[in-house]
């Protein structure tokens, strides 16, 4: 009886993931022809298609949706190596979709994996000097939406939560957008400081999570600082120092 209650599960997810191959496809040709007029039109058409039905969640995810197609038209062409931008947009995407629309059971622990690769995506583009002149501002203005929809998620009534979740968020990305400048000082290569960058900043969220609700206690405190020493301490530790 449980492994006929769980077949309709199995046969969503395997629909989800044949859709999202497709999706990867598209993205895939839609950067290999440098975004001509079809390509794009397609990948948006399935995109627009895949996003939008059913029209389940579709507010509460649309900073998700829209940073993955951000990362997937502004993320540099890297040579043999291209192929990883769509397959980790469709990795995510997929995450995403499934949240949405209802399709796995975990929900908040397959979003926090899928804000998590976001962050670390973003991070790679920071460090890797990918965002531009002003990437400290391009920083701040991704990160906003997406620290605001990780709360939002996280909270169950994140409607009557509103504006103090804005405002922790507006919070937050100031912080992380000072601790991605202090880290971008550090001689040390920009894998290493996106690996740093994103430990810290998803231990913070998670403290601020705990805070917003009036449930951040000392045993958590003390958890997460000294989580964050060891994990910056082993970064440091694996790190090839170099004078810049």
């Amino acid at each position: 009886m449980a492994a006929r209650l769980r077949l309709p599960e199995i046969n969503q997810v395997l629909r989800l993931g044949f859709s999202v191959l497709i999706w990867i496809a598209a993205a895939f040709l839609a950067r290999a022809a440098g975004f001509g007029f079809w390509p794009v039109v397609i990948f948006f058409g399935i995109s627009l298609w895949l996003y939008f039905f059913p029209p389940l969640f579709t507010k509460k995810f649309a900073y998700s949706f829209l940073a993955i197609l951000a990362g997937i038209i502004f993320t540099p062409y890297i040579g043999n190596w291209n192929w990883i931008v769509p397959l980790l947009a469709g990795v995510i995407f997929f995450f995403i979709l499934g949240v949405k629309n209802l399709i796995f059971l975990r929900r908040h622990s397959f979003h926090l994996l899928a804000h998590s690769l976001m962050i670390i995506w973003l991070a790679l583009l920071f460090f890797g000097g990918k965002l531009g002149a002003l990437s400290l501002f391009a920083l701040a203005i991704i990160l906003w939406p997406l620290l605001r929809e990780y709360l939002v998620v996280r909270n169950s009534n994140d409607e009557a939560q509103s504006p103090l979740i804005n405002a922790t968020a507006t919070a937050g990305v100031f912080m992380a957008t000072e601790l991605a400048w202090c880290i971008s000082l550090l001689p040390i290569g920009f894998i290493e400081e996106t690996a740093i960058f994103s430990a810290l900043l998803f231990l913070a969220e998670d403290a601020i999570y705990y805070a917003i609700n009036g449930v951040l206690d000392k045993r958590i405190a003390i958890r997460n600082s000294v989580s964050a020493v060891i994990l910056v301490a082993l970064i440091f530790s694996f790190s090839n120092w170099t004078l810049r």
